[in-house]
């Protein structure tokens, strides 16, 4: 498989159910064992995503209410940090740091409190060259606040928030590798990951995990070719780490 390699290979990473089994953003909902309170978010959650706001004004609206109930930020993050990276995960990340001419990136609508606080607990976070995600930070009175990555108004695949094709095609472009020269490994599950992988040419992989929305998406598209991407579906353990190794033999 590694025949003719290309000069370099970028590894894109989505976040949620692709590096981590969780979403942090629904992960955030238990962090208290107060079953009353824990119920008031969800409701107070699922009323909003019923409303037809999009999701980060609904992280943002989260956000305040727990705020109102005293959650600190030291408590916050300490949760965040209980999400584990699967050891198959683990050992894909330590075996490409030690690669030559790769790079890593991770593209995520979740936040970068969240992303941040659980790649620095695994001691994984010295590995990735950027994080494309929503951005956020405590403010001084220990308020999670969260603001869009962007405004994307010209992908219909995409919520308004990110468009990953976008922010995959810059990286890339400011990268200055000549895209003959680069081969992309992109890694996801969500419909979120559709459009970048779409995008992507005949010498890169779009690894998708099986079950999730863009395995589905690209299962016909495996069986009629109908985008030049390399497909591979995964249900991300043993077989991804098996896969990432064949890139470099």
């Amino acid at each position: 498989m590694a025949q003719s390699l290309p000069k370099r290979t970028l590894f894109a990473f989505d976040f949620d159910h692709t590096l981590i089994d969780d979403n942090t953003d629904t992960f955030i909902l238990e962090i208290t064992d107060d079953v009353n309170i824990i119920c008031n978010l969800k409701t107070a959650f699922q009323s909003w995503r019923n409303s037809n706001l999009g999701w980060t004004e609904c992280m943002r609206l989260l956000f305040k209410l727990m705020h109102s109930l005293s959650f600190s930020p030291e408590l916050i993050v300490a949760h965040m940090e209980k999400i584990k990276i699967p050891e198959e995960r683990l050992r894909i990340l330590h075996f490409l740091s030690k690669q030559p001419d790769t790079e890593l990136i991770i593209i995520s609508d979740s936040n970068t409190v969240f992303i941040d606080s659980i790649l620095k607990c695994h001691g994984v976070d010295k590995y990735f060259t950027r994080v494309y995600t929503n951005p956020a930070k405590f403010n001084t009175e220990g308020l999670l606040e969260i603001e869009a990555y962007h405004v994307n108004t010209s992908c219909p695949l995409s919520p308004p928030n990110m468009c990953k094709d976008l922010i995959l095609r810059e990286h890339i472009s400011n990268s200055l590798v000549e895209r003959s020269n680069l081969r992309v490994v992109y890694l996801g599950d969500g419909s979120g990951d559709f459009c970048a992988a779409k995008g992507l040419f005949m010498q890169d992989f779009v690894a998708a995990r099986k079950g999730y929305s863009l395995a589905s998406k690209l299962s016909p598209i495996q069986i009629t070719g109908g985008i030049a991407v390399n497909i591979i579906l995964s249900d991300f353990g043993e077989d991804l780490e098996t896969f990432v190794h064949s890139l470099y033999t």
